[in-house]
């Protein structure tokens, strides 16, 4: 395992924004996970983790640490629908093996960039799906990095495990963020016994949806903003229903398990099209970020302020981010 130093992360990226890392890996094994945080402890350095970087920011800057890329791409086929997957397989390719496997309930995946391991981490979903509905039990290493015990302990001896019930899943949420310690090394998976033509069938569709909804082919981070969870408050929901100038069976409609699309608002707005330095908003959807050649990170980050303020003073909501800023 090698340990470079001062490499551009925008190509890790891709909205392909971001300085340079001091130091950077790629963790492929237990054993490289373990050398990369002894020589982060050794260092007194902060740890980043990467995993497909589809949904990442970092800093014009770069970063003052040690980035890790998480690559453990382990995927085997156990008994009952469940797989052993590594944080660091891709989102695409669990959808396609567990489908051609014969086995149900992954084929959303298909739809989201990025990694196993990120998508853990916030919840991914897509089409109804989300990660909460797939996973059986995480494993994961507490990295204490200011404990030298740990970075002289050998690997594997680390590892926990959680239950699904454990996870603390919500709408783009999970313990992990609450623990950035905590590194995701691999999941047991639980499908159901399907039909491989009716599952690639599936993807298909999917993907074909994705496509004529969200700019696919431009350099973005994916969705900016969480979509908004509505509350139980009749007052405030006739006070939006009037602010987006909308009848009241259309208003229902847009309302889908109590959020309202953050694209959809920043739309009603009239924002398609605008830009700020190198970023634009997608005139294809609203809600994602695209960096026309030169973005940088600040760029992003004013257009994400401007779009709350406007969010928040026209309809009284506030937006957060689903976008991961990293390093900031």
């Amino acid at each position: 395992m090698e340990i470079l130093e001062n490499i551009p992360l925008a190509q890790y990226t891709s909205i392909r924004i971001g300085g340079p890392a001091r130091f950077f890996c790629i963790a492929k094994s237990e054993q490289d996970l373990s050398e990369a945080l002894e020589f982060a402890c050794e260092k007194n350095l902060s740890v980043f983790m990467l995993g497909g970087g589809c949904n990442s920011l970092f800093p014009d800057k770069g970063i003052d640490g040690l980035v890790i890329k998480m690559q453990n791409t382990e995927f085997k086929k156990e008994d009952d629908g469940k797989f052993m997957v590594g944080a660091g397989v891709g989102l695409g390719y669990l959808a396609q093996e567990s489908a051609k496997a014969g086995y149900s309930g992954a084929e959303w995946c298909a739809a989201v960039p990025g990694t196993v391991g990120g998508a853990i981490y916030g919840n991914a979903g897509a089409f109804g799906g989300e990660m909460k509905d797939i996973v059986e039990e995480v494993e994961y290493i507490n990295a204490k990095l200011k404990t030298p015990a740990y970075a002289k302990a050998s690997a594997g001896k680390q590892n926990s495990k959680l239950k699904v019930n454990e996870c603390e899943f919500g709408y783009r949420e999970s313990i992990f963020k609450k623990h950035p310690d905590w590194i995701i090394w691999r999941t047991k998976i639980r499908l159901k016994k399907g039909d491989a033509a009716q599952g690639q069938e599936r993807i298909k569709q999917y993907l074909s949806k994705k496509r004529s909804t969200q700019d696919l082919i431009s350099k973005t981070a994916g969705c900016t903003f969480k979509n908004f969870k509505l509350p139980v408050d009749l007052k405030f929901l006739e006070h939006l229903r009037k602010k987006l100038e909308m009848e009241e069976n259309d208003f229902k409609v847009i309302i889908k398990n109590g959020y309202i699309s953050a694209g959809f608002l920043i739309d009603r707005l009239g924002l398609k099209g605008k830009k700020i330095g190198g970023i634009q908003i997608s005139e294809i959807h609203a809600n994602f970020l695209i960096n026309t050649g030169s973005a940088t990170a600040e760029d992003v980050v004013i257009m994400m302020s401007l779009i709350k303020e406007k969010i928040r003073n026209h309809f009284d909501i506030q937006l957060q981010e689903e976008i991961q800023t990293i390093g900031f």
